[in-house]
This record gives structure tokens, sequence and C-alpha cells, in this order.
């Protein structure tokens, strides 16, 4: 029934492979041990970096489909790959808002982290 899931995993410049995926709360555990045996990387996290990593995914959302939008309905990979500074800057720029208008302030690294995720993308 349907399509195998896609999983969010990231491999940074020194080689750490991280999935974005993160729950909290009473059953966290629970949920995310089911998440591995459908080969989800999800991983268990206080409220605070729970809600780092939901509003640093609403970002990537909002920055990546927008100057896909903008330049003839790109793929997230195609805007990573051919607008990237355009697109960092957008989410350095939604960062910083979330910052100073939530008082959140998202994980160091936003914009290449973002992109090689998006550059997984089709």
């Amino acid at each position: 029934r349907g399509g195998k899931p896609v999983d969010g995993r990231v491999t940074d410049l020194s080689g750490t492979t991280d999935g974005l995926s993160r729950v909290h709360g009473k059953w966290s555990g629970a949920f995310a041990m089911r998440m591995g045996t459908g080969g989800i990387l999800c991983r268990e996290a206080n409220q605070r970096d729970a809600r780092r990593t939901t509003l640093e995914k609403l970002v990537f959302v909002t920055a990546y489909n927008l100057v896909g939008a903008a330049h003839g309905g790109l793929s997230m990979g195609e805007v990573a790959g051919k607008h990237g500074e355009e697109v960092g800057a957008m989410c350095r720029e939604l960062a910083s808002f979330v910052r100073y208008t939530l008082s959140v302030s998202l994980f160091s690294g936003l914009d290449d982290r973002l992109a090689d995720y998006a550059r997984t993308m089709e």
C-alpha cells in the first residue's frame, strides 16, 4: 500500500548522518521505535529542541517553495542546485525573524543543513 517512506537523512561535511525527524512527549520513545522499524530515523528531543526542529522545517518549506515558485515551479533539489545563494539568504532572514519575534534561536548551520536535505529531493 503506497510507496516506501522517504527519510530526511542528511550527511554533513564531517560525515555525520542524522535524520530531521524529532519527537517529544510521553510516548516519544515508543513512537521513535516504531518509526525506526519503518526505516525512518527519528530521535527523541526535549520540548525546546523539538520546537526548534519544527520551526526549522517551516523555514525550509517556506523558503524553498517560495524561491521555486518565483523561478517557474522548480523542485526543492533544483532550487538548492541553481539558486543556493538566494534560498540561503532567505533561510537566514526567516531564521532571524523567528529569533526576534518568537525568541527561539534555531540550530547553527541552518542554510547548509537545509541545502543538503534539499539536494536529496527530486
